[in-house]
């Protein structure tokens, strides 16, 4: 009860095809605790006159347990995960280079904070549940943590896929029996924001935007070992190239426990 089911797929979305090593990842039973930090950062597009960066990271201990599989098919679990202890830094220059962040009190400290749920299937995230008594900031939060666990365990090129960046066209290259390299292509979101669009195109912006995340799994690629996701934006004005910002996000999950076997009655 009390919990938000988040549709993070539409009909217009391709299924993954099904992967021999599916099946053995996620299974009941089985999890693990990762170092998460997420970070974002703005400043001046890069050049001579760039500046220090200014921004923000979050920190936590990540707990994932996985708590259900499809007797009926074995690529389709339930993922528990729990977000424990998340801590706001900030940059600072008082900070030891080269991260630059302290800790700073912030709501995070008191807000409500409950474990979700993620509909998992083949690769692909079906659905987010959620509390729906936490505050906005932190369930996005979760949602974007949530997108770093959709991956495919097979080569593919330019498939239609939807998270938190919005519906991308993703392609995955594997390197070895466990490393994936995931990048996203032409990300669009649905949202109700306004836009302005100026016609004449010398008053326009270009953007510039680089997605890329490396997974790595374990020698029998039964869980994940680590998962680093980078996100670039830079926008220029056409007028004016040095006029404009650079904003960059970047996610890192790494294991730090492997739990042992559970059940749940």
């Amino acid at each position: 009860e009390g919990y938000e089911n988040f549709d993070a797929k539409s009909s217009y979305c391709q299924m993954a095809p099904a992967a021999a090593g599916s099946s053995m990842i996620f299974e009941p039973g089985t999890g693990g605790e990762y170092d998460l930090e997420s970070t974002l950062l703005l400043n001046e597009p890069p050049g001579a006159t760039q500046g220090k960066d200014v921004g923000f990271q979050v920190s936590a201990r990540l707990r994932l347990e996985s708590v259900w599989e499809n007797p009926e098919n074995h690529k389709e679990k339930l993922l528990r995960l729990e977000l424990r202890s998340p801590q706001l830094h900030i940059k600072s220059r008082k900070a030891p280079a080269p991260e630059g962040f302290v800790v700073h009190t912030s709501k995070l400290d008191n807000m409500k904070n409950s474990p979700f749920l993620l509909h998992w299937l083949d690769g692909e995230i079906k659905n987010i549940y959620l509390d729906n008594a936490e505050e906005v900031s932190l369930s996005n939060l979760k949602r974007g943590i949530s997108s770093l666990f959709q991956f495919s365990l097979i080569d593919k090129a330019h498939q239609s896929e939807l998270d938190a960046s919005g519906l991308c066209s993703v392609s995955y290259k594997h390197f070895g029996a466990n490393k994936i390299m995931k990048i996203k292509h032409e990300c669009k979101q649905d949202t109700d924001l306004p836009h302005k669009f100026h016609y004449d195109k010398i008053w326009g912006a270009n953007i510039l935007s680089n997605r890329v995340s490396e997974i790595i799994l374990s020698e029998d690629s039964s869980t994940i070992k680590s998962i680093s996701s980078k996100e670039t934006h830079e926008l220029h004005l056409e007028v004016r190239e040095e006029a404009g910002g650079c904003v960059k996000g970047h996610q890192k999950n790494q294991s730090c426990r492997k739990t042992q076997q559970f059940s749940y009655n």
